[in-house]
């Protein structure tokens, strides 16, 4: 499957489709693209055919080393190398835009993106961050989350 897997930098002709896979109103989709217009982040969609199968973000303003963010991929493709796929492009960004290394947060609990991340050569560098926001729930509702998250880094250099 994996080989069936583009990714690249989402259009704004994209958010149509991206939005079917969101909580209503929820507007994912559009806050990036128009931090991505902004030249904040780089906004990644996983394509197969003509349909999205999950994102990420890379995030340029964390500092000293951007951030790969909001990894997602649809429940119905998750272990067919789409993730990995969108780590790895995220990553040639990251390094075109002459970057040595990449950060990324993720649940300690999630032991499925932890496995995915230390199979890429993430590390994790002793930092936990706890985050509060607010997000649109699966049906239009507001909710209030705590995340705690362990922070990772790779290097993006040859040794």
């Amino acid at each position: 499957m994996a080989e069936n897997i583009k990714i690249r930098v989402c259009l704004a002709s994209d958010l149509r489709r991206l939005q079917t896979h969101e909580p209503p109103n929820a507007n994912i989709a559009l806050v990036f693209l128009n931090r991505q217009d902004a030249g904040d982040i780089i906004y990644a969609t996983a394509w197969i055919g003509d349909e999205p199968r999950g994102g990420a973000v890379l995030d340029f303003q964390t500092d000293p080393d951007p951030e790969l963010k909001h990894l997602f991929v649809y429940p119905a493709y998750r272990g067919q190398g789409v993730g990995r796929a969108l780590c790895e492009w995220i990553e040639g960004q990251a390094r075109q835009a002459g970057h040595r290394a990449i950060r990324l947060g993720v649940d300690p609990d999630n032991r499925a993106a932890v496995g995915l991340y230390e199979s890429l050569g993430y590390i994790p560098n002793g930092d936990v961050e706890t985050t509060n926001y607010n997000y649109i729930g699966a049906h239009g509702e507001t909710q209030y989350a705590t995340e705690t998250t362990s922070i990772y880094r790779k290097c993006l250099t040859q040794s």
